[in-house]
């Protein structure tokens, strides 16, 4: 699946988005939302997909919001900007699912991966999280026993910190020199002194 990279990244959720982006209301699933949209100037439509973006795009520049843990920020953007969002709903899933895969490129989707997955972790490791559990199930004789986790393991997990840190600024000079590459006016090669090798 090709990668849209003329996709409008601005920080622009008072614009439309399908004026900024037009190439999206001729793709599925995006078509989808845009065609069933009845609303003026298609507004409602629009909206969701400004949520879409907050949800996937890891580029902290433009998406402030993207360190929010998942349901916080679902929960925002359903409260202060869009009282229509519903990630649930059906078609609105499916764009949350597609978007990363079309709207992203490759060093965008490992960065994105990154940040959710320290998200995730932080979460588990304050404990503010009760879908994840180091507990594991045994089965002795026929019977299942819960065995708990413990603090040993969770030091180990803490102790690998460092390593997923320096894979995350790995990934996110990439991603830097990247968007730093597409920064560059008419296409043309960056210059020795654009690329810091002056």
């Amino acid at each position: 699946m090709s990668t849209l990279t003329n996709i409008k990244k601005d920080f622009s959720p008072d614009k439309n988005w399908w004026e900024l982006n037009p190439q999206m209301i001729i793709m599925s699933p995006f078509s989808k939302l845009y065609d069933r949209d009845k609303s003026k100037g298609k507004i409602k439509s629009s909206k969701t997909m400004w949520c879409v973006f907050f949800m996937s795009e890891p580029d902290e520049d433009i998406n402030k919001f993207y360190r929010m843990p998942h349901e916080q920020r679902q929960q925002m953007l359903k409260d202060t900007y869009n009282e229509h969002f519903d990630w649930k709903e059906r078609l609105t899933e499916e764009c949350l699912d597609i978007y990363p895969h079309i709207c992203l490129s490759a060093v965008e989707m490992s960065l994105k991966e990154e940040i959710d997955s320290m998200v995730i972790r932080a979460k588990f490791i304050t404990r503010e999280s009760q879908d994840l559990t180091l507990d594991k199930t045994e089965i002795v004789n026929g019977k299942a026993f819960t065995v708990r986790g413990n603090a040993l393991q969770i030091e180990n997990i803490r102790s690998k910190t460092p390593k997923l840190l320096e894979n995350y600024e790995k990934i996110k000079e990439k991603f830097l020199t990247q968007k730093a590459a597409a920064k560059v006016k008419g296409q043309r090669r960056q210059t020795k002194a654009e690329k810091k090798l002056l």
